[in-house]
């Protein structure tokens, strides 16, 4: 957990009388994998405030089980560079704003992999919001070395046909000149005397 959450947690928790609060704080536990300790304070919210959003978390919190089993496939799946695959098992969660700190990176790793910029800048932006701009920066470097690879390379290849042209045009036109003899028209030449 970056230091910065530590703070926010503790001046959230000075504050237990509000419900909201309380949610917050086990919310920013949750991002930062702290499940057992974030499911204790939506059960102490529940308790003290009656709260409808921390009671939804306790009776739903095996959706946590789920997503840690679904990080575990798209991290198998980005191992073996099935980055596709990976983003459609943390996507959903992405998408539900129920993600945690790994899974955000992961996410990131894979939209860069497939060159899905316009989404890896989103995802960023919202990680330097929350405070992880140093982690979330190096992902956007490599995406930036990886685009730079592949121009590379694309200007490579785009040279290939150019230097195989100069070098078969310099083969055919720089070759010593051929003498070429015609044949002289045969005709008699009378001498007279």
């Amino acid at each position: 957990m970056q230091p910065a959450f530590y703070e926010i947690i503790e001046e959230l928790l000075a504050r237990e009388d509000s419900p909201e609060n309380l949610n917050l704080v086990a919310s920013l536990l949750l991002f930062n994998e702290h499940f057992e300790e974030a499911c204790a304070v939506f059960k102490y919210n529940y308790i003290k405030h009656n709260d409808e959003k921390a009671k939804s978390y306790v009776e739903n919190f095996e959706f946590v089980n789920e997503y840690i089993n679904d990080f575990n496939k798209a991290l198998e799946s980005a191992k073996k560079k099935k980055y596709k695959k990976a983003i459609e098992f943390i996507k959903p969660y992405y998408e539900r704003e129920f993600i945690t700190i790994s899974g955000l990176k992961l996410y990131a790793i894979c939209l860069a992999k497939l060159g899905r910029d316009k989404e890896l800048e989103l995802v960023v932006k919202q990680a330097q919001r929350l405070g992880y701009s140093d982690e979330f920066d190096k992902i956007m470097l490599l995406r930036r070395i990886d685009f730079q690879k592949m121009l590379n390379a694309a200007v490579l290849l785009a040279l290939i046909p150019i230097l195989v042209l100069g070098v078969y045009f310099a083969k055919t036109t720089n070759t010593e000149p051929k003498i070429v003899y015609k044949e002289v028209p045969k005709t008699e030449i009378v001498y007279q005397t």
